[in-house]
């Protein structure tokens, strides 16, 4: 049913480092997890990442990042909501 799209490069480096971290088990650990930029050609986090947004569900905040800034910057998040 349908035709599956072959992955990009940048897709496939990018799923490859997320699975060789450590898998998250708290919101810092995906702030982690997202920022990476180990992978000098296809980093998780890019200097162009138009924003990071993560949703804590126990909480309903819904925090974002923008600019170059990633949430393991140490900066706060450019805008908060809560949901």
């Amino acid at each position: 049913p349908g035709v599956v799209d072959p992955l990009d490069p940048s897709t496939a480096h990018r799923q490859a480092r997320v699975w060789a971290l450590p898998a998250a088990h708290e919101k810092a650990d995906i702030m982690r997890i997202l920022s990476d930029h180990r992978d000098e050609v296809y980093p998780v986090f890019r200097d162009d990442t138009l924003a990071t947004l993560i949703l804590d569900g126990a909480t309903g905040h819904l925090n974002a990042w923008c600019c170059g800034q990633s949430p393991a910057s140490g900066g706060a998040p450019v805008r908060s909501w809560n949901l």
